[in-house]
Order: C-alpha cells, then structure tokens, then sequence
C-alpha cells in the first residue's frame, strides 16, 4: 500500500513538468490549428455583437477583444513557458477586464462615470504592478 503512495504521489509530481514539456514542444500544426481556432472564436464573437446596439455592442466587442488577446497570451505561454511569457498572460488579462469595464463606465455619467474610470484604472494598475512584482520573483 505504501508501494503504491508512493506511486501515485510521484505521478501527481510529475504530471505538470511532463505537461510542461509537452507544451514546450507543441507542434506548428498544432499551433497554427490554435491560432485558427482564436481567429474562429473571434469572428463568431464579434459576429454575435453585431446585433447589438450603442453601449452593449461596445461592452461585447470589448469583451470578445479581451477574449482573443488573452487566448492568443495563453498560447504563448504553453509554447514558451517562462516568466516573460506569464507576465504577458497576466497583463492581458487585466488589459481585457479594463476595456470591458471602461465600456460598460460610458453607460453612466457624471461623477458616477468619473468613479467608474478611476476605479477600473486602479484595478488595472494594480494588475500591473503585481504582474511586475510577480515577474521580479520568477526571474531571481
């Protein structure tokens, strides 16, 4: 029993550098089937925005937008794992969460409005500078 712990502890262990190393080695094939299928997910977004109207239709593009960059940032970092690679995920990610809320701020007016933009940009400069902290302690 113990055999077997031991077993199953070495395999739970291993999982993510294999994964890694698979990730590491993805083929072309299968990177450009990827990125075809971001460009796919992209046009059949936007396409599903297109009957939307005013503030909603930006808030959805804002939102397919954000969708593609941080999809096309995973796929770099399964290719290229790293450091640099992770920061970059981590900065489009909040880039996306910002254009979505910076859109859906411009449905509000005045001071409202005003506090909507300080906060969303707050959140994203928060994002960055933990994305650069977290940058800083993957490259020591």
């Amino acid at each position: 029993m113990k055999r077997l712990n031991a077993v199953a502890i070495t395999l739970v262990l291993a999982a993510p550098l294999a994964a890694g190393a698979h990730a590491a080695t993805l083929t072309k094939e299968a990177h450009d089937l990827e990125k075809n299928r971001i460009s796919s997910d992209y046009r059949a977004g936007k396409a599903s925005c297109d009957s939307l109207a005013g503030d909603a239709r930006d808030v959805c593009m804002a939102r397919i937008e954000g969708k593609k960059d941080v999809a096309e940032a995973e796929l770099e970092a399964r290719i290229k794992p790293g450091a640099k690679t992770q920061y970059d995920l981590a900065i489009a990610k909040a880039e996306a969460d910002y254009a979505v809320e910076k859109e859906q701020c411009n449905s509000q007016a005045g001071d409202a409005k005003d506090q909507c933009l300080r906060s969303a940009k707050d959140a994203l400069e928060s994002a960055r500078a933990s994305a650069k902290i977290q940058l800083g302690h993957e490259s020591d």
